[in-house]
């Protein structure tokens, strides 16, 4: 390995986060013969780099790609690994920048196009040194956005793509344009005082400093660990307390970690809303390869996404498949749902290769 490699692996950050990580996976899995956890080494923008990776399940089984939203990780997806390796190889990835992943300026130009083929081509490049070839695709929030974009870019690669709550789904219209300022004030004014604050807070950071979760909690006014426990108990729905604690931890030391390419969120998205610089929508729509694959699009029944978007190209006809909703569940599908949404992706495949 190239010795620049071994240098986030250094910081005490890191190595802290990656017990972490062992001990939360270790409580249900067996890390030596059931999930392995490795590093994949690949060349990005000119730089040698890895990117954490997880897999479980046979070699003779069909591959599932997953990826996780912005800011998280593989461990995303650790109440569905075990239940999907039933029926599949199942690789993750944590994206380039995030998670266990190196963390370096990979001086990505920062428009909306350069940023989605920076990590769409990542995802590639890790996919070669595997040697996967043709597979399914799974991903959250800004996974499930790169998964998009993947399928829509190698659309022979793909067999089928599954979205969990995607973000930037839906093109933005001068009509729901938050970056309008009277649109954004109309917005905010039917808001509670402290939502609004928020808001303005929010618009204000991600406009002048590209603000991130790790930049947000080094700042000395902000209760860091309280916000992360509360982050852990109520979004992610973690009851157990050493569990709870294992999780605010992992996060803690995280976002810690040097920042590398959390702030192209910013390019991606606008704030407040997470409104699409260049949406799922857009991107299919003015596809030039003809996208075969087979899509099961996800939302929670309290989602906050915006799935107009994904409706509309299923009812146009721009793609084939479904969008499905999932009862008692918000954006955050794979901790208010895991069994649910792991049922319907293997109902789905089933469903799929009968018909095929």
């Amino acid at each position: 390995m190239d010795q620049n490699l071994n240098k986030i692996k250094e910081l005490k950050h890191y190595i802290k986060a990656v017990e972490i990580e062992k001990k939360i996976l270790a409580q249900n899995y067996n890390l030596d013969n059931e999930l392995r956890i490795f590093d994949v080494e690949v060349i990005l923008n000119g730089l040698p780099t890895f990117i954490h990776t997880y897999v479980i399940g046979e070699n003779n089984q069909e591959t599932l790609v997953m990826l996780h939203g912005f800011g998280g990780s593989s461990l995303t997806f650790y109440k569905m690994y075990k239940q999907l390796a039933t029926r599949f190889r199942v690789f993750a990835l944590d994206f380039i920048g995030m998670g266990l992943s190196d963390r370096q300026n990979f001086n990505v130009v920062e428009n909306a196009t350069q940023v989605i083929n920076f990590f769409v081509n990542s995802i590639e490049q890790w996919r070669k040194v595997l040697g996967i070839q043709q597979f399914r695709i799974a991903g959250h929030s800004f996974g499930g956005y790169m998964a998009a974009n993947y399928t829509v870019k190698y659309p022979s690669q793909v067999i089928e793509t599954y979205l969990l709550s995607p973000m930037a789904g839906t093109k933005v219209t001068p009509e729901n344009d938050l970056q309008s300022e009277e649109r954004f004030q109309e917005f905010v004014n039917k808001q509670p005082f402290l939502r609004k604050w928020a808001m303005k807070y929010m618009r204000c950071q991600a406009e002048n400093q590209k603000m991130t979760p790790g930049k947000l909690l080094k700042k000395w006014f902000i209760p860091g660990n309280y916000l992360l426990k509360r982050a852990v108990q109520s979004r992610l729905k973690i009851s157990d307390k050493t569990e709870a604690e294992l999780w605010k931890n992992f996060l803690k030391n995280i976002f810690k970690l040097p920042q590398s390419t959390e702030h192209h969120i910013h390019d991606l998205v606008s704030m407040p809303g997470a409104q699409a610089r260049l949406s799922i929508e857009q991107v299919v729509m003015e596809s030039p390869n003809k996208i075969d694959v087979e899509f099961t699009i996800m939302f929670g029944d309290d989602d906050w996404m915006n799935k107009t978007g994904c409706q509309r190209l299923f009812k146009e006809n721009y793609l084939q498949g479904r969008v499905v909703e999932i009862k008692d569940a918000g954006h955050q599908l794979p901790f208010d749902q895991p069994d649910d949404i792991t049922n319907k992706i293997l109902e789905q495949t089933k469903i799929n290769i009968q018909v095929k």
